[in-house]
């Protein structure tokens, strides 16, 4: 009906100013809108939802729940004020008044994995976008917003320069190890083409990797030939920021003055934890996708992947007692 009605509208407007030629390009601009107009009222537009709050209409599509997820963590962690607009001196001045010289308590990953476990992620079919957000925002009340999280040290990419009487760490020292995140981001998954992800550079840190023989059997090629195929289980845990460098090239976590006479031992009892702020979709699951076993490479991998996702905002060095020694921002 409201079809009709615009184009007799049109025809109308459109004889008029054939007969009487004035105006001309103001009607033709007037004609075009009343046929927009016209269509637009007999074709829906995209879904909304009506919700009994005032009235209020809410867009329920994927893209406006991401967006009040985000809109929900940056008043939470007051992105805005303090993180988005500063740069990475004054985030080291703010991190060394927090942490350096300062005596930590580091959490264990299962300790964290626990608590967001039980945080919401996805939107119920049956569930209002009101309803989620009010059963998000309750939860996050009762949750810490970050977490110092125990990671460990690999002493071999501590060097002692005795010349110069600095501890040196390298940023190897936490992060030299890779995953996969197919099993947790990749197709198949709730959070497919939400989450970006490169399998070999992310900013991320593999807090454990723990692997264990689980049996053998014998296999064949297309030509026939036998093998024996080892097969392991693999449980593995890391935290998960997002796509890029954790760290600068060539960049060194610490500096440390050090004494010969205390080098060695101050070296052997060095620690390492990261500050963390847990972001949606917070703790996820899944398998990494290995490849088949093949005639050069005779393993079968069964990994499981825990994941933590957070911004992961600085790295603390401390000594045996969680003492802050160095505070490192990340990237």
């Amino acid at each position: 009906m409201c079809f009709f009605l615009g184009l007799y509208l049109f025809i109308c407007v459109l004889l008029k100013s054939y007969y009487f030629k004035i105006m001309t390009y103001l009607k033709v601009l007037l004609c075009v809108q009343l046929l927009v107009i016209s269509v637009y009222c007999c074709f829906p537009v995209s879904a909304v939802e009506v919700e009994g709050n005032n009235g209020k209409l809410l867009d329920t599509t994927e893209k406006a729940i991401d967006k009040l997820l985000l809109q929900i963590e940056r008043q939470r962690y007051g992105y805005d004020t303090k993180w988005q607009k500063s740069n990475k001196d004054s985030l080291l001045s703010i991190g060394n008044s927090m942490y350096l010289g300062k005596k930590v308590s580091p959490v264990t990953f299962e300790y964290v994995k626990n608590i967001l476990t039980g945080i919401p992620k996805i939107k119920n079919e049956y569930e209002t976008t009101i309803s989620f957000q009010s059963r998000l925002l309750e939860v996050l009340s009762r949750v810490p917003k970050s977490y110092v999280l125990q990671v460990p040290l690999d002493k071999s990419h501590i060097k002692y320069n005795a010349d110069d009487q600095l501890l040196i760490i390298d940023t190897y020292a936490v992060d030299n190890t890779n995953t996969r995140y197919e099993g947790v981001f990749g197709y198949g998954t709730p959070f497919y083409e939400k989450i970006d992800y490169i399998n070999d550079s992310n900013m991320d840190v593999v807090v454990s990797s723990k692997k264990s023989f689980s049996g053998s059997y014998w296999a064949s090629n297309a030509f026939g030939i036998k093998a024996k195929v080892n097969r392991s289980k693999r449980n593995t845990s890391a935290v998960f920021d997002g796509v890029g460098a954790l760290f600068d090239n060539n960049d060194k976590l610490a500096k440390l003055i050090v004494s010969r006479a205390q080098a060695p031992s101050l070296k052997a009892s060095l620690k390492a934890a990261l500050v963390v702020v847990p972001k949606h979709p917070y703790f996820l699951r899944g398998k990494v996708p290995w490849d088949d076993p093949t005639i050069y490479s005779l393993v079968d991998i069964d990994e499981d992947l825990s994941v933590i996702i957070a911004d992961i905002q600085f790295v603390l060095i401390t000594d045996s007692m969680n003492n802050v020694l160095a505070v490192y921002v990340t990237n």
